[in-house]
């Protein structure tokens, strides 16, 4: 796959092939880590500060894991419609695009933004931050319902969805665990026939960077597309609720959680405590398992945890769900 930029040289031989930097500009050639499906660089010169994303068509997983390059392409064009649906520094700036080699090109976030992933690893669970989050997905959501027919009819193909998200996360654990096989189909329905918003459909604490005022950036929209917006909120909480587990802050991860929700302030799916079990086990038992994860009998608690919201169907109020949840209560 000579397309695919694998080293520094390539990358700096990349850029003044392009023209994009002068051939006698000072380059600064960083690889970013973490994430699974692109190849991600940083760039910095004296005057710039941009981030290359190539996207790989095997993941970087254990698994066999394949996604369609031309996700690169959803990206961009999501970020382009967001620029005019939420404030525009929450969503990076795209400075180039090529599309031959599936490659993007933005602004680089400023230095004094961190993850969310990384506050919430050092156990800091700032339901402030957690309430801009809600308040992001809420704009989302709804600001998305102004756009015209045809921006929408540009995001209904669902194909990086189901190869990035269903298949790993849903069909995968319905071939792991036979008992669950109706129900993953009934979710999967849920996830493909009910088109209402755009949603981002990574939409996880690895992906929202925080600054010192806890104003907000978004990034990684390549599996973005009109669809059910539970989905973005599981694959939120779910990571929220798991961090709670890991680094034994349970009471601080629900508090976070209702944060979330009580701005986020929309409608919930009834179909969410499902959804909610099934990502748990994905998360664990799917193809790209969380890495903070270790102790074996946390492990088991959780899994059983999961398998209980998806064997219950007794309703209770959010907040009592969530505590219930994380309390390991066999009744849910």
């Amino acid at each position: 796959m000579s397309w695919l930029l694998s080293t520094h040289e390539e990358v700096v031989s990349y850029l003044r092939q392009m023209e994009w930097v002068n051939i006698d500009e000072q380059l600064k050639v960083e690889l970013l880590t973490g994430g699974v499906s692109n190849m991600v660089w940083k760039i910095t010169t004296p005057s710039k500060r941009w981030v290359l994303k190539q996207a790989l068509p095997k993941l970087k997983v254990q698994e066999e894991w394949y996604s369609d390059v031309d996700r690169i392409f959803r990206e961009q064009l999501v970020m382009r419609f967001l620029q005019d649906l939420i404030p525009s520094d929450t969503v990076p700036g795209i400075i180039h695009h090529d599309l031959e080699r599936h490659i993007l090109i933005m602004n680089c976030a400023p230095e004094s933004t961190i993850p969310w992933k990384n506050q919430l690893m050092e156990g800091i669970f700032d339901q402030s931050v957690a309430s801009n989050v809600g308040r992001l997905l809420k704009m989302i959501h709804k600001q998305s319902l102004s756009m015209n027919e045809n921006q929408i009819a540009q995001l209904k193909d669902l194909r990086f969805s189901k190869q990035l998200r269903i298949d790993p996360f849903y069909h995968y654990i319905g071939q792991k665990y036979a008992e669950l096989k109706n129900m993953v189909q009934v979710l999967v329905k849920d996830l493909t026939e009910v088109q209402f918003c755009l949603v981002h459909g990574d939409f996880t604490p690895k992906n929202i960077l925080v600054d010192q005022d806890h104003s907000l950036i978004l990034l990684d929209y390549e599996v973005a597309h009109w669809g059910n917006p539970v989905f973005d909120l599981v694959s939120c909480i779910a990571h929220l609720l798991l961090k709670g587990w890991a680094l034994e802050k349970r009471t601080e991860a629900v508090r976070t959680v209702l944060a979330l929700l009580d701005e986020y302030g929309e409608q919930i799916s009834e179909k969410f405590p499902c959804h909610l079990g099934l990502f748990l086990l994905s998360r664990l038992d799917g193809k790209s398992p969380v890495s903070y994860l270790q102790d074996d009998k946390l492990i088991k608690e959780i899994r059983m945890t999961a398998l209980n919201i998806l064997r219950g169907s007794r309703k209770v109020p959010l907040d009592q769900f969530f505590h219930e949840v994380m309390g390991g209560d066999s009744t849910l």
